[in-house]
């Protein structure tokens, strides 16, 4: 069956809820406030220092050195405890199969705003290279999928040559969701968790196109 359509996936909050240092929460009372603090850290206070990780412009080692300096505490620890979660993310069993459903009828992308380590140890770790047609990452690519006007979705369009009015984006972020409607695609922004993503990807699977 000659597939004229592309299906972009997201991953974080669209397939996955896992987190960087997230089996910290269930390790102790002690490690759960630690993981608490490695979400301040980072994600309240300096959002910039993701961003450049999600660009390719930081490293996963950088990261975790800065972590273990602003919380003292032990780098080797926390670096291994980082590089188990990245390696052990959940990925649900009826998405992956959906998934593989979805690829009989459209090119399946995954597309991530992720980091280096994703990359280097998830995507190794859980075969994700055998689930997708294709995975395309941030930092990686040096720049965000809405930057560049677009071109991490627009590369890959003229690879499949596929016109973007013959593309789906299923992201748990309304923004680039917005965007990439800008762009000529189709969107579905995912704001309930997996049942949203099974429901979205039976949606752009059964859309014709012209």
């Amino acid at each position: 069956m000659e597939k004229n359509k592309i299906i972009f996936l997201d991953w974080d909050g669209t397939l996955c809820w896992s987190r960087f240092w997230g089996s910290l929460r269930s390790i102790s009372s002690q490690d759960f406030a630690l993981g608490q603090k490695i979400d301040d850290i980072l994600f309240s206070k300096n959002r910039a220092l993701i961003n450049d990780w999600m660009r390719g412009q930081k490293s996963s080692e950088e990261l975790n050195t800065f972590l273990s300096e602003q919380l003292q505490t032990n780098p080797e620890r926390l670096w291994n405890i980082f590089l188990q979660d990245c390696k052990s993310m959940e990925f649900d069993d009826q998405l992956r199969k959906k998934i593989e459903q979805m690829r009989t009828c459209a090119h399946v992308v995954l597309v991530t705003g992720n980091m280096d380590c994703f990359s280097r140890f998830t995507v190794p770790a859980l075969e994700l290279e055998k689930v997708f047609d294709k995975i395309i990452n941030s930092s990686d690519l040096g720049y965000l999928k809405t930057e560049r006007g677009g071109e991490t979705f627009l590369t890959c369009t003229r690879e499949y040559n596929i016109q973007i009015n013959k593309t789906f984006l299923i992201d748990d972020s309304v923004k680039t969701c917005e965007f990439f409607n800008s762009l000529g695609g189709r969107s579905y922004a995912v704001l309930n968790g997996k049942d949203d993503t099974l429901r979205f990807m039976e949606d752009a699977c059964q859309t014709a196109v012209d």
